[in-house]
């Protein structure tokens, strides 16, 4: 069933409710980050959220495709690999070994 806000009630596809409401503490302890990285997510509109009564809550759906748009692609982490033209998988020197 689709919700009004557009989400469908079925997380797992098989059209039986989700009913999968998750704390920020509990999306904290999922990801191994603290509860103010998922604050900071919510507020930069990385992470939607909802505020019920006084708490927020994460939708498992919401999560999962946050997650689908952090996945790393081939060549994201090129600035934090070290040139390695020379045709070889050997570390370069170390050089504070050499001194």
């Amino acid at each position: 069933m689709t919700l009004e806000n557009g989400h469908t009630n079925d997380g797992d596809g098989t059209g039986a409710p989700a009913g999968r409401w998750l704390s920020v503490q509990a999306v904290a302890t999922e990801l191994e980050v603290t509860t103010r990285t998922i604050y900071r997510f919510i507020n930069d509109g990385k992470l939607a959220a909802y505020r019920i009564g006084r708490v927020y809550r994460i939708m498992r759906t919401d999560l999962q495709a946050f997650l689908d748009s952090a996945a790393l692609q081939p060549g994201d982490l090129a600035h934090l690999v070290e040139d390695r033209s020379n045709g070889t998988d050997e570390e370069p020197p170390d050089l504070k070994a050499a001194g």
